[in-house]
């Protein structure tokens, strides 16, 4: 019976492989793209009260919490001073030039249905668009553009008497129950091609 030696060099060289198989997910996780979050609050005007210590708060999560599953969460702040149009500035600037993969805001209800309304119109677009690029349709649901543009003048055309907030709701609402007709919609499409 012969005994083979293991030298020193089969042993580094099997523990470097080894440890290169257990660290293997945690490298693969550290080079996850970052989340960035779109967080909009009123940091100065009527809303100072609120957005302040929700800007805190948002601020000790960060501290706590960076990094989900790997992936390091990039927070974009931005103040919107209570105003509802700036609000809606903020959230297109957000989505359009930064990116978010969430949006988040604000803390007064006339600039959080403003960027819902913002939020629900990028999707009615984006879902149509996925629909379409899976050679399905998507073109379905109460509030497509022409329902949006129609909602929008109206509550503009009004406003001095006091439509415009109303509006705004109206358009929110129908985009994402639009956003919600279209999903499902295209669930059906798959499910009878599945079948």
């Amino acid at each position: 019976m012969s005994r083979q030696m293991i030298s020193r060099r089969k042993i580094l060289v099997g523990g470097a492989v080894l440890s290169g198989f257990v660290a293997a997910p945690a490298i693969l996780r550290a080079q996850a793209a970052p989340i960035s979050v779109g967080f909009v609050t009123g940091q100065t005007g009527p809303g100072a009260s609120i957005g302040i210590p929700y800007s805190r708060g948002i601020a000790a999560a960060m501290a706590y919490l960076d990094t989900i599953e790997g992936h390091k969460i990039r927070l974009i702040q931005m103040d919107d001073g209570g105003d509802p149009s700036a609000s809606t500035r903020n959230a297109r600037k957000l989505v359009e030039e930064e990116k978010v993969d969430l949006l988040i805001g604000t803390s007064g209800l006339p600039g959080s249905v403003a960027m819902a309304a913002v939020a629900g119109s990028f999707l009615v677009s984006y879902t149509r668009a996925k629909a379409e690029g899976l050679g399905l349709r998507g073109d379905v649901g109460i509030g497509s553009r022409a329902e949006r543009v129609v909602v929008i003048t109206a509550g503009l055309v009004l406003a001095p008497w006091g439509v415009l907030p109303w509006a705004l709701v109206l358009l929110a609402a129908t985009a994402w129950i639009t956003v919600a007709q279209r999903v499902l919609h295209v669930r059906k499409q798959l499910m009878e091609v599945n079948d």
